[in-house]
């Protein structure tokens, strides 16, 4: 049977943070990724990027986004699938952050690299996207309160996200960084 595992995890160093530290959203005139180049254990290693693709990162707090991967499987179904949720945090209601928020929850397949304060890469939405699933404008109502937005993508995977292998710039080097 293949479905049988061939080695453990060993206990680690007490040394992983946690949090975000910035989001990459594939955008530009024609973005897509068509494609990713995997090593023998599945790490991104390089990709084929459509023309005209731009990759904008979104910059985070520490302490405020987050990256979640939950199994959802049914065992009288024999069916398995990955949730992928990101949630995003961004400061200071402007015109600039609120046609984002508009264009980005008309989207239906985005593809996202979120990095975590380990400078772990992961690739989300690879097969069938992600889409921005909630997200508020918030004021606050006092003082100290954050005035602020809250996105929360969300991806139906059939595997968990791949980690990328390399710079960035490198593994998609078809496409621009902004």
């Amino acid at each position: 049977m293949s479905c049988y595992i061939s080695s453990g995890i060993q206990l680690g160093c007490s040394d992983g943070i946690g949090s975000l530290k910035s989001i990459y959203i594939v955008g530009g005139a024609t973005g897509d990724i068509t494609s990713v180049l995997k090593d023998g254990d599945g790490a991104i290693t390089g990709s084929t990027v459509a023309s005209g693709t731009t990759i904008y990162q979104f910059q985070v707090k520490r302490n405020t986004s987050s990256l979640v991967q939950e199994v959802q499987k049914s065992f009288e179904n024999g069916s398995i699938f990955f949730n992928q949720t990101v949630v995003a945090v961004f400061y200071k209601y402007d015109q600039d952050k609120r046609n984002l928020l508009k264009i980005l929850s008309q989207n239906d397949a985005i593809q996202m690299i979120a990095v975590d304060q380990n400078d772990v890469q992961y690739y989300l939405g690879e097969t069938n996207g992600l889409y921005l699933s909630a997200g508020d404008a918030n004021s606050g109502a006092n003082y100290a309160d954050g005035n602020k937005f809250n996105f929360t993508f969300l991806g139906n995977e059939p595997q968990p996200a791949n980690v990328i292998d390399g710079v960035l710039a490198t593994v998609f080097s078809g496409a621009t960084f902004a």
